[in-house]
């Protein structure tokens, strides 16, 4: 079941906004791994990889937002993945394979079974958008058009929040929350 972040930070008197981190919201780092807060939520949020079914309703939105929805390109960060034999794109210091195809395989999973990796990375031929997902985070970021994120954060089923160009995405950037009481030093 899925439990979005704002009933978590309401649950731990701490508040959702923009740059709020899972760790400070939540109180513990130790809630980036398998522990829950019963009965509010069991599991902690994806690492690295976009659900399936976020990934369906984002892939809603941003279909009508491209003219090249059948031509869409994926990179899936080389190492837990199954796939061999396909270009890769190097960003600093990671590897991407590179798959080509429909806007659909934003939905697919990468990895062998039971584990699960989405496309780390993906955007249409036109470039009308972006989707990331790096590899260490529980968050995504889609880059596009005005009228496209206003669309995304519109949804009363994605919770999405505005974020700036050089907004910090480390475990220390909420400012608003207090820092996990386990926090790196």
């Amino acid at each position: 079941m899925e439990v979005p972040w704002a009933s978590v930070a309401d649950a731990n008197s701490t508040v959702a906004h923009p740059l709020m981190q899972w760790g400070s919201v939540t109180g513990s780092m130790e809630y980036f791994e398998n522990d829950d807060q019963e009965p509010l939520w069991h599991g902690a949020p994806a690492r690295g990889h976009l659900p399936v079914p976020v990934a369906a309703r984002l892939i809603e939105v941003l279909a009508p937002h491209t003219t090249t929805p059948d031509v869409c390109w994926f990179g899936v960060r080389q190492g837990g993945a199954v796939i061999a034999d396909h270009p890769t794109l190097t960003l600093g210091d990671r590897e991407f394979w590179l798959i080509n195809g429909s806007i659909e395989l934003a939905t697919v999973n990468f990895a062998a079974e039971p584990f699960e990796q989405s496309a780390n990375l993906w955007w249409p031929a036109d470039r009308a958008w972006l989707v990331a997902t790096d590899i260490d985070l529980v968050s995504s970021y889609v880059g596009g058009t005005a009228a496209c994120i206003a669309e995304l954060l519109a949804r009363p089923d994605l919770e999405a929040f505005p974020a700036e160009p050089k907004q910090r995405v480390t475990w220390d950037a909420d400012q608003v929350n207090p820092p996990p009481a386990d926090a790196p030093d």
